[in-house]
């Protein structure tokens, strides 16, 4: 969909183009590809060199803070809240079960108390409806004057519609696949046997990058 309409724009602007002077056609040219809205490029914990770890008997826990980026990341840190992927190895001998046997704690024996995910994404999501301000400039005209003739150029039918539509489309991309990541990463329950390794996503409610620990619950 993103595709389909950035070739409906490309069309539309060289058309638009052909009819108006080069500086203003190229100044129209920018504004109809700015775009406020950001895809969400994927934290993948799998993949991720993690730089700090915490162990507890057979259990090892290793973690990345910062690991949002773009628009979703830049609403984080206005937030204050602290998105971190995480990994954790059962190098036991018996089943755990991550946020009943196995919690997270801060460096003073304090739990971790851990957003639900939902209310992450509800906190950190586009808002696509935004964008619909841009639709605004719709009744903006372009006035042309020379020596010999004077012609009006509905340009806002062009720009305010496809810098609108464009951002709501990848808005709403971006969202979709922020949550799709956050639901695949959520381990909250998840069952972590003898010799397996999970990956997970979590969100605190912090300004402060706080060391965190593992701890097993008897």
């Amino acid at each position: 969909m993103v595709r389909v309409y950035i070739q409906f724009q490309i069309h539309i602007m060289k058309t638009l183009l052909k009819n108006l002077p080069m500086h203003i056609g190229i100044s129209l040219l920018a504004l109809s590809f700015v775009s406020c809205a950001t895809s969400h490029k994927p934290i993948q914990p799998i993949s991720i060199p993690y730089l700090s770890s915490d162990k507890e008997g057979n259990v090892l826990l290793e973690y990345k803070y910062d690991v949002l980026e773009k628009k979703y990341g830049k609403k984080a840190d206005k937030k204050d809240i602290q998105v971190i992927a995480i990994k954790i190895t059962n190098n036991g001998d018996r089943d755990l079960v991550f946020g009943k046997d196995l919690i997270l704690t801060y460096s003073n024996g304090k739990e971790v108390i851990m957003m639900p995910q939902s209310e992450m994404y509800k906190s950190l999501k586009q808002q696509p409806a935004w964008y619909l301000s841009y639709l605004l400039l719709t009744p903006m005209n372009l006035y042309i004057t020379t020596n010999t003739s004077s012609s009006v150029i509905p340009v806002g039918l062009v720009v305010g519609p496809s810098i609108s539509l464009g951002n709501i489309v990848v808005a709403a991309n971006g969202n979709k696949k922020f949550k799709t990541e956050l639901d695949k990463y959520n381990l909250m329950g998840v069952l972590i046997r003898p010799g397996e390794q999970h990956h997970g996503i979590i969100g605190l409610q912090s300004p402060n990058f706080e060391t965190l620990e593992i701890k097993i619950v008897d």
